[in-house]
């Protein structure tokens, strides 16, 4: 298994979308996922749900693509910092965020 998921972190290294084909023990490999994320954060959106509410992971992705918090964990939606770096990069991500965040005055 541990052999097949290192296979797959060398497959989305070189072609993030190869992702989508992954099976479930490689989209919940953090750095499977990690890897995919360096290219585009848009990976985000094949990772496990538990990956999707990784912050560190969260962060990497909506600093590379704003509207990547469309795929992030609801509570990662209203986590001012992830939603912040989101519309630095992209200010449209701003519709992807919980609407508790767009309480809040730093956002």
């Amino acid at each position: 298994m541990a052999a097949a998921v290192a296979e797959w972190r060398s497959s989305v290294a070189s072609d993030w979308q190869r992702l989508q084909f992954a099976p479930p023990a490689a989209r919940a490999d953090r750095r499977v996922i990690a890897a995919a994320l360096q290219q585009n954060g848009e990976a985000l959106q094949y990772a496990s749900e538990a990956l999707r509410g990784d912050r560190g992971l969260v962060l990497i992705a909506v600093r590379g693509t704003g509207q990547a918090l469309r795929h992030a964990a609801g509570a990662l939606q209203c986590d001012a910092e992830v939603v912040l770096e989101a519309v630095r990069q992209d200010w449209k991500a701003i519709t992807f965020a919980a609407p508790g965040a767009l309480g809040d005055p730093d956002i």
